[in-house]
């Protein structure tokens, strides 16, 4: 073979190319024309900067933001009888009777109805009477719980 005459091999390398350059101006057609989807909107929240105050060496600190503008309602426990006070189930009003732990409106409602339909409560035992109430929420009420059963006029 001369230095002119094409080489078999040549020709392999020019097809290689061709094909190779054929697919990639496919990949790159089908890139093109992709949907793409629409920008999202970018939505900036402005932050209140206070001003500086102080000397360059010595670094400000942001103070934190008030409760109020805090996004979630802070939590505040249900109120429980204070210390030493006891509550008699007997005479005790629905809103008195939700003061106990596990006890919410519709238990203070059943005791009352317990109690005016079955007759006064003789133990803290008798609470389980009342649908809704077992044995664990009769032993979270007794330290808060008294009996005093008004005697009877003869």
């Amino acid at each position: 073979m001369t230095a002119d005459s094409p080489s078999p091999h040549g020709a392999r390398w020019v097809a290689a190319l061709l094909i190779s350059g054929v697919g990639l101006a496919g990949v790159g057609y089908g890139l093109a024309t992709r949907p793409t989807p629409p920008p999202q909107p970018v939505v900036f929240v402005p932050q209140q900067v206070e001003p500086r105050t102080g000397t360059a060496a010595e670094p400000v600190l942001a103070s934190p933001r008030p409760a109020a503008e805090t996004s979630a309602p802070a939590y505040e426990p249900k109120p429980t009888p204070a210390a030493g006070m006891m509550i008699d189930v007997n005479t005790a009003s629905a809103v008195q009777l939700e003061l106990l732990p596990g006890i919410g409106p519709s238990r203070a409602s059943a005791i009352i109805e317990s109690r005016n339909a079955l007759g006064p409560f003789r133990t803290v035992e008798d609470l389980a009477r009342v649908h809704g109430i077992g044995p664990a929420t009769v032993e979270g009420v007794r330290p808060y719980v008294r009996i005093e059963i008004a005697s009877q006029p003869k």
